[in-house]
């Protein structure tokens, strides 16, 4: 399991998040994913509006 240094990790959604494909990577959904699970917290930061990203959160699980 993951040993976590910090509980929480904030990321930015477009050019970080969101790859130039409009996607989110399979890789990237795993780290989150065992970030959650260890019981950390995880963020997005982004100047869209949240109906302008809840479908790509919602594919990304």
């Amino acid at each position: 399991m993951l040993k976590l240094n910090y509980p929480v990790a904030v990321s930015d959604f477009d050019g970080t998040l969101l790859r130039s494909d409009n996607k989110i990577s399979q890789h990237t959904r795993d780290v989150i994913q065992e970030l959650i699970k260890a019981g950390g917290s995880f963020f997005i930061a982004t100047g869209r509006m949240h109906c302008a990203i809840i479908n790509h959160l919602e594919d990304a699980g």
